[in-house]
């Protein structure tokens, strides 16, 4: 476990009114603001505990409730993370040696990343769900230390599972989410007199994966009734 370690800990936040992402966490003592925001606090005394090891392959996003909802601001939260040194691969840059993160995207604002109808209903940006888009990519919501801990736990094994396969180390992966990050910042939903679009720009790799366990377990369950009526 880290034993207050924070100097491994990659927590960003955005800072109002700059193009700019805040690193939040990198320093040894909790800071006052901090402990004014309870959920915050509560959220950085769990993630900071992870193995020091596991820590420094993995970067931690803090999402308020403005980043999730629509903007007329160009320069927005996709287009800040996406030209930031998290994602911004340069013309110049050598896929190879290119060293992106997974980012585990956390939000104590409600967003059900399974509902498929959510921006519609709650002017969320449509490009929501590139926030649990891929291998590189993964959203909690914090509703509760426990819940959180238990959402957290899953996608650290899965992250340590892609590690351990070498997927992160990949040109077609790095060029993927090289790929990625140009279409999210070039995107730009708009509303017209026929009134809001939801046009598909990525997909929910959780929603997904909950859709083939529904699959499977279908299957399974249309194979034991076959062999009942074998029977």
């Amino acid at each position: 476990m880290a034993d207050n370690n924070d100097n491994n800990l990659e927590f960003y936040q955005t800072i109002d009114n700059t193009d700019d992402l805040e690193e939040g966490f990198r320093f040894p003592n909790i800071d006052s603001k901090l402990k004014e925001d309870s959920a915050l606090y509560n959220i950085y005394q769990i993630i900071k505990n992870i193995d020091d090891e596991m820590l420094e392959k993995i970067v931690f996003f803090h999402l308020k409730e403005k980043n999730i909802k629509s903007s007329t601001n160009p320069k927005d939260i996709f287009w800040k993370i996406s030209k930031s040194n998290l994602r911004h691969l340069s013309k110049s840059a050598d896929i190879g040696t290119y060293p992106p993160k997974p980012i585990i995207f956390i939000s104590d604002y409600k967003i059900d990343i399974m509902d498929e109808n959510a921006p519609l209903e709650n002017d969320i940006d449509a490009r929501y769900l590139y926030f649990d888009s891929s291998i590189w990519h993964y959203f909690i919501h914090y509703g509760g230390s426990d819940n959180f801990k238990t959402k957290l736990k899953e996608i650290l094994k899965e992250i340590k599972e892609n590690q351990d396969k070498g997927l992160y180390g990949k040109a077609i992966n790095k060029e993927f989410i090289a790929y990625q990050s140009r279409l999210v910042r070039n995107y730009f939903s708009r509303r017209n007199e026929y009134g809001k679009i939801k046009p598909f720009t990525f997909h929910s790799e959780s929603r997904m994966k909950e859709r083939i366990k529904e699959l499977l377990n279908h299957e399974k369950n249309k194979e034991n009734h076959s062999h009942k009526e074998e029977d």
